[in-house]
């Protein structure tokens, strides 16, 4: 990817750089009768409108895809009279708030599997692709810049899991600027998923950041947060006794010591980057190979002559 863009789902994009945005605005006008909107910021929104955006697209590419038979193993399937309004009424009791329409926990009525599948086939979600293979990673980072008619470096972050859940479960911090939960999907009906080692990471808890600020914060920005010195503020707001603050303190210093990078970002210079595509299109690292379909396998047989 860029060397430059933050890391953010592309459904959580800034609405003036969201590949939704046209499609959100279409949801605006039918909200203007209920009296939660009236009262609403721009930033609750602009949150609630992408996330009716995202939802709804993936439920009718559920639907269609089923119509024409594809081997889907959802269990939702939305009948010509489904609107994500009513699904969110149905599953608060009839009443609904601009806070139902929040991402900040996945919906109920879609998997996993649902999201992951619809992202993997061009609907932005607020799911953010990972791959557990660094060689993956260069390849997207690289494909991605080919279409940027002005060249940038690119750059391939790399998230240590383990040491990000060992943290956070342990200083309990994060929660109220967002909490990254990591993802597996089962891959078994998503070739592309398997195909590319990928897991995914989804924000919790940023609905009211989000609102106030009118962004959602980024993975990046979050893990800003993760270190001994904003912790330790936040401990004191505990009102703890001395002895337990001295004695969480030590943990806490003895803890991120230790695992304190869980985020690096690793960049390649602009000029490397096609030698880097030819490197990884002689070691079967594709587009037919990452995304398995016919039509991939014929662009990738075109590309080794063009290229």
């Amino acid at each position: 990817r860029n060397a430059n863009w933050p890391l953010i789902s592309s459904a959580a994009r800034p609405m003036k750089y969201n590949p939704l945005k046209d499609i959100a605005q279409l949801f605006e006008p039918r909200m203007h009768k209920f009296d939660y909107w009236k009262k609403a910021s721009k930033g609750q929104k602009n949150q609630a409108l992408l996330s009716m955006a995202s939802y709804t697209l993936t439920a009718r590419f559920l639907s269609l895809a089923s119509e024409l038979n594809f081997p889907l193993k959802s269990d939702f399937m939305p009948d010509e009279e489904w609107t994500l309004h009513n699904q969110f009424a149905e599953y608060s009791g009839g009443s609904t708030t601009i806070e139902a329409y929040w991402y900040d926990s996945l919906p109920s009525f879609l998997s996993i599997e649902d999201l992951a599948l619809a992202q993997h086939h061009g609907i932005p979600t607020f799911l953010l692709d990972w791959t557990e293979n660094p060689i993956i990673a260069l390849y997207f980072a690289a494909a991605n810049s080919k279409y940027e008619q002005e060249k940038h470096d690119i750059c391939v972050w790399a998230l240590s899991a383990s040491k990000l859940n060992k943290v956070s479960s342990s200083i309990g911090i994060g929660t109220n600027s967002g909490k990254i939960s990591l993802l597996r999907p089962q891959k078994s009906n998503n070739r592309f998923l398997s195909s590319q080692s990928g897991v995914f990471t989804h924000l919790k808890g940023v609905g009211q950041q989000w609102a106030q600020t009118g962004e959602c914060p980024t993975i990046d920005s979050i893990l800003e947060d993760y270190t001994l010195d904003k912790a330790i503020l936040k401990m004191k707001e505990w009102n703890h006794d001395s002895q337990s603050q001295q004695n969480y303190t030590n943990g806490l210093t003895n803890l991120l010591s230790t695992e304190q990078n869980f985020l690096k970002k690793i960049i390649l210079k602009k000029e490397h980057i096609e030698e880097l595509r030819t490197l990884l299109m002689r070691e079967g690292i594709t587009k037919a190979h990452l995304m398995p379909s016919l039509d991939n396998v014929a662009k990738t047989v075109i590309s080794f002559y063009r290229e």
